[in-house]
């Protein structure tokens, strides 16, 4: 075998037990490869016979419902970095507006050159001041 597919095959077992021990998957690998007359097999050929005759014995819809769990948990997955990109988003904006207002009390641009998105942020913005000022203002009168 050559030293790169040596590597690579190295690669395959180690991501396979990975796949193995974070996730509970059931994983085997039986690798031919030319000129060779026995397999490469991991984890070891008794646990590899067990995975294929697992995967036969059951029914294509059995095999399948794992793969729903799996789509599942990728789908909450992808919720959650749905979720985190659009608090990313909101800080930028937030964080455009501050420059936005910065410029304006600066005399670097006028108000008639603004959007309405732009005018709509500011005036979002400038409600949020607001309420962190009563806020500030009620704990100062406690």
């Amino acid at each position: 075998m050559a030293k790169n597919l040596s590597e690579r095959i190295a690669s395959l077992s180690k991501k396979a037990e990975e796949l193995y021990t974070l996730y509970d998957i059931i994983v085997a690998l039986i690798i031919f490869t030319p000129g060779e007359t026995i397999p490469f097999v991991w984890p070891n050929e008794a646990k590899a016979m067990a995975s294929v005759l697992w995967y036969f014995s059951h029914t294509r819809d059995e095999r399948l419902e794992g793969l729903v769990e799996c789509e599942t948990f990728l789908s909450h997955k992808l919720e959650e970095k749905m979720k985190n990109i659009r608090k990313i988003e909101q800080k930028i904006e937030e964080w455009e507006m501050e420059i936005m207002f910065n410029k304006l009390y600066d005399g670097e641009i006028n108000l008639n050159e603004l959007d309405a998105r732009e005018i709509k942020g500011l005036q979002k913005m400038f409600a949020l001041i607001r309420v962190k000022l009563d806020e500030r203002e009620k704990q100062l009168t406690e």
